[in-house]
């Protein structure tokens, strides 16, 4: 191989692996996944791990201070309760219930 050809294809790879590793990054924070996971799988799979990080679902939003995540079993929705609280009434389905931890 010549050693510009090999310059060019290092430098060429260097520019598709920052540019998918930025995607990956910026999918991972709208995906609240860790953006340096992101990153970090865009740079070294390029596409592939862009794809990766697309088809991964998402995390959940935390929970507010002074506050806890439950799901209601019932209905399975997701609210946000205060961490004091022993009993409550999910939003959806306004049934009674205990959250389990």
């Amino acid at each position: 191989m010549d050693d510009d050809f090999l310059g060019m294809l290092i430098v060429s790879a260097l520019i598709v692996g920052a540019i998918c590793g930025r995607i990956g990054a910026i999918l991972a924070a709208r995906k609240n996944l860790r953006t340096w996971a992101g990153l970090l799988l865009g740079f070294f799979f390029g596409p592939l791990g862009v794809l990766l990080i697309a088809v991964t679902p998402s995390n959940p939003d935390p929970a507010p201070k002074g506050m806890k995540s439950v799901v209601c079993q019932t209905c399975n929705a997701r609210q946000n309760i205060p961490t004091d609280d022993q009993i409550h009434d999910c939003w959806q389905c306004k049934r009674q219930l205990t959250p389990s931890l």
